[in-house]
């Protein structure tokens, strides 16, 4: 709609402007009345300047009689404008069906408006994650701030029965915090423990502060009566209490991990928005603990929001494949995560019944090439599992936006293919700021055998409208925050989709690398 208008205006910048148009219904809806307004009042004073052309006398037309003939047409023009600005406000509204009041409310108690989260006692952040088997690692990062004790050792034991063992960590500085005067420096401490026993619980504590934690390592098995449950959803973070608010959502679940799936802090890579990062870690530090002092791990993967802005994709002239380049790209996300770590995707085996494959949707890496020849080898090797999830930021099917974006057809292209081939369980999208649940899909056609596709990325975010909910591919839409709740008991999926107001949305259940059972 907007395309020839920011084409003409600002053509070095139309994808960027026209980015922040669909994003944002209050500016749409600004630009719909000033358009709207602009347009009908020069037509109506076209109008009035021909007519009063046609009507005028220049030798006895007197002053008075052109005051009034000007007055009067003003008003027209002027009532004329205020009532297409309202038309044209509505209908930006019917077109964006979004819910205005609660999109004004969500905005209204915004981190920007509500200011920034209280920082944390003792570490500034805790963050535990993988970066080899779950069944028997565990990689513990933990925050410190200069004035607060900066130690690089952790000591851990059984909680039932072991005795304290003690681990040095790796240290580096937190990205951006070394060289700015206005922030005290942040240090990222990273432990691996290794040699664990699986499906147990471990108690550990960080040299110089009083407070111990615990991790539950994952089981060496699943079934019925222990299933295994994790949380995943994407677009984290644009708003803290938002995301303070769907983290305790999930937390009443018993969760074993969480993922998310990119655009988590929405930093851009940016060192003059480094305190977003710390707000991310603060509340996940505060929200993501149980109430036993349990931390849930954490896998994530990278979104177009954890490249530098001006980047937006691996896509531009001067991109070189290589991990010094990738770190130039999203200098924050290689840093502060163990995991997918170099090269931006990976995979974790969880015993012999769960594979989790992180994706690189066009971010710091291109879709087609080493990534999709590396995909076709991993999911090859894990035929023998019941359950195979794939997770990248960019919706292959997306809820709302544009179908045709490069990244989008590229998945399509490359990636659909062998999920296809090998028969995978599910395929995590994100980026889209709604909940979708798609149709089995195979060949780009509804099949009963197909593939089914959930995002799309609405955790902490202000959920959109949903351009593409009636779409052939769509069989579930809402436009709501949410967390997707997945339980794996060795044979089924049970799958259940609740909104930051605890209402189930949507719920279905899945057979082990078979098809639905709603």
């Amino acid at each position: 709609m907007w395309q020839p208008v920011t084409a003409a205006l600002l053509p070095f910048h139309i994808d960027k402007l026209n980015m922040v148009i669909s994003n944002s219904p209050i500016i749409l809806f600004i630009l719909s009345i000033v358009v709207v307004t602009i347009i009908t009042s020069s037509i109506i004073a076209v109008f009035a300047f021909l007519k009063y052309e046609r009507e005028s006398d220049s030798t006895n037309d007197s002053p008075q009689k052109r005051r009034r003939f000007i007055l009067r047409y003003t008003g027209i023009a002027a009532f004329s404008g205020i009532v297409g600005a309202i038309g044209g406000g509505l209908s930006t509204l019917k077109i964006l069906e979004k819910d205005f009041v609660s999109y004004v409310i969500n905005l209204s108690i915004s981190e920007r408006y509500k200011g920034r989260p209280p920082r944390p006692e003792g570490l500034v952040g805790i963050f535990l994650t993988w970066q080899h088997n779950p069944t028997t690692t565990m990689t513990i990062d933990w925050h410190t701030v200069r004035g607060r004790p900066s130690i690089s050792l952790l000591r851990y034991r059984r909680e039932d029965n072991g005795s304290w063992q003690e681990i040095g960590a790796d240290s580096r500085p937190f990205p951006s915090t070394t060289d700015r005067s206005s922030i005290d420096p942040r240090t990222i401490h990273r432990a691996e423990l290794t040699g664990l026993e699986p499906g147990t619980v471990y108690q550990f504590q960080v040299s110089g502060y009083n407070r111990e934690y615990k991790f539950r390592t994952m089981p060496a098995e699943i079934s019925s009566e222990k299933p295994l449950r994790f949380a995943t959803g994407g677009d984290t973070m644009t708003d803290w209490v938002a995301l303070k608010r769907v983290n305790e959502v999930a937390m009443k679940h018993n969760l074993d991990f969480i993922h998310w799936g990119g655009d988590l802090a929405y930093a851009d890579a940016d060192p003059n928005q480094v305190t977003d990062w710390f707000d991310w870690f603060s509340v996940n530090k505060d929200t993501l603990v149980t109430d036993e002092g349990r931390v849930i791990p954490i896998l994530v993967a990278i979104g177009d929001h954890e490249l530098i802005g001006e980047l937006e994709t691996h896509d531009h002239v001067d991109y070189e494949q290589t991990d010094e380049y990738r770190k130039f790209m999203a200098p924050f996300f290689y840093e502060l995560f163990a995991f997918p770590g170099q090269p931006g995707y990976n995979s974790l085996d969880f015993g012999n019944y769960l594979s989790f494959i992180i994706l690189d949707s066009n971010c710091s890496n291109p879709v087609k090439g080493q990534q999709t020849m590396w995909l076709e080898e991993q999911l090859a090797n894990m035929t023998e599992r019941s359950y195979v999830f794939t997770s990248y930021h960019s919706a292959a099917f997306p809820s709302h936006k544009d179908w045709n974006k490069e990244e989008k057809v590229k998945i399509r292209d490359h990636w659909v293919p062998l999920f296809e081939e090998y028969d995978i369980t599910f395929a995590l999208e994100h980026g889209d700021h709604t909940y979708k649940r798609s149709k089995p899909i195979r060949e780009l056609e509804v099949s009963e055998d197909g593939i089914q596709y959930l995002g799309d990325g609405a955790w902490g975010v202000v959920p959109r409208g949903g351009n593409n909910k009636n779409e052939w591919y769509i069989d579930q839409f809402e436009s709501d925050r949410h967390v997707i709740i997945v339980e794996l008991d060795g044979s089924m999926v049970d799958v259940k989709v609740i909104n930051e107001d605890e209402n189930i949305i949507d719920q279905f259940a899945v057979e082990g690398r078979g098809s639905s059972t709603n």
